[in-house]
This record gives structure tokens, C-alpha cells and sequence, in this order.
């Protein structure tokens, strides 16, 4: 998805379009509270904030792009990430 943002905002610009794109990391969930407890701690622990994010950082990482506010942005990909150390 990055990639793609990324090589299609030049064109889409031309025409007034703007592309952006948000790439969650370990986000606690319904479903991440099913994984073994372990395996959860990994994943809060490998980023700078030590911790999950929660699933309004991603909505208002979304809210964002599609408000006025982002109107002069384009091809950029908000990591939702904590800086995580691993993935996107």
C-alpha cells in the first residue's frame, strides 16, 4: 500500500486528487487480545512507546485524511506504529 500511495499521487495530483495512506502497527483489539500474552508483549515492546495503540489513534490518523486540514497533502503514509522496530 505504500508503494502504491506513493506512485500514484503524482498523477492523481494532476488531476486535484490527493492519496495518502495509514499503516497501522500493533493495535489492541478484539482480535490481538487473542493471541498468547507473550506474543502480545513482543509486539507493545517493539517500538519506542511500549505499548499497543488503540484503535482511535488509528481513526483519527483516518479522520485526518479526510478532512480540509490534509488538503495540500499527498502520498504520504502515517505510521500508526509507536516508531515501531519492526514492519512497515
Amino acid at each position: 500500500m505504500i508503494g502504491i500511495t506513493q506512485a500514484l499521487a503524482p498523477g492523481l495530483a494532476a488531476k486535484g486528487i490527493t492519496i495518502n495512506a495509514v499503516a497501522p502497527g500493533f493495535i489492541e483489539t478484539q482480535m490481538t487480545a487473542a493471541i498468547p500474552l507473550a506474543t502480545r508483549e513482543v509486539g507493545r515492546r517493539l517500538n519506542s512507546l511500549l505499548q499497543g495503540g488503540q484503535p482511535v489513534d488509528v481513526a483519527e490518523a483516518i479522520a485526518y485524511f479526510a478532512s480540509p486540514a490534509s488538503n495540500a497533502v499527498t502520498g504520504n503514509v502515517i505510521r500508526v506504529c509507536g516508531q515501531a522496530m519492526i514492519g512497515a
